[in-house]
């Protein structure tokens, strides 16, 4: 309700969550009040631990790569994802998209479909060769406890909307898929769907 947190604050309470309450949110809540404890005491919350800040401490640790070559579409989303609290790495084509995955783990990868170099399809592809070639290593250094890696979620960026293009993007072995013009609501919203699942 409205005014909770003013009351919580006042109480000397560092955070509510509201009912039905997920696992996840109770165990981020618990442990950031801890850390919070520990350093700093509980007389320096600002204010309660509450589910929006719950999400804007998930959106801080998630990082994103956005594979776009057209300068105006890379500010649109760099704008909308880093206002929105997340990490986001650029890279300009496909080729530079596959190296980086080389070098850092991502939670999200943003595809642009037509791209310099490499397309957004070859990208992809390579990107899902790499992931398998590592479960295949970790399996084999590990025989008696094989432990699976996470799959990243890739999403199709294209400005064509037409009719079957997203089954094309799910058969390239993408997960989702988002036109053009970047929409803020509708970016974001994808983001968060597909971030949460690779973190729970």
């Amino acid at each position: 309700m409205i005014g909770d947190s003013k009351v919580c604050k006042d109480l000397g309470i560092n955070g509510y969550l509201t009912k039905p309450v997920k696992s996840k949110d109770l165990k981020t809540a618990m442990i950031t009040i801890w850390n919070k404890e520990e350093f700093n005491g509980p007389q320096n919350f600002s204010s309660p631990m509450t589910r929006h800040r719950i999400s804007e401490i998930s959106r801080a640790k998630a990082e994103i790569l956005l594979a776009e070559d057209y300068p105006t579409n890379q500010q649109i989303a760099l704008r909308h994802l880093t206002g929105a609290g997340y990490r986001v790495t650029l890279a300009e084509d496909g080729q530079q998209a596959v190296d980086l995955f080389k070098t850092k783990q991502f939670d999200l990868i943003l595809m642009d479909i037509q791209m310099p170099l490499m397309d957004g399809y070859e990208a992809t592809r390579l990107i899902r060769e790499q992931e398998k070639t590592a479960e295949l290593v970790v399996a084999r250094n590990n025989p008696q406890n094989p432990i699976k890696i996470r799959r990243t979620p890739i999403i199709a960026m294209t400005a064509h909307a037409i009719k079957g293009y997203r089954e094309k993007c799910i058969e390239a072995d993408m997960d989702d898929y988002m036109t053009k013009p970047f929409k803020k609501t509708d970016m974001i919203a994808m983001v968060e769907k597909w971030v949460a699942q690779k973190k729970s």
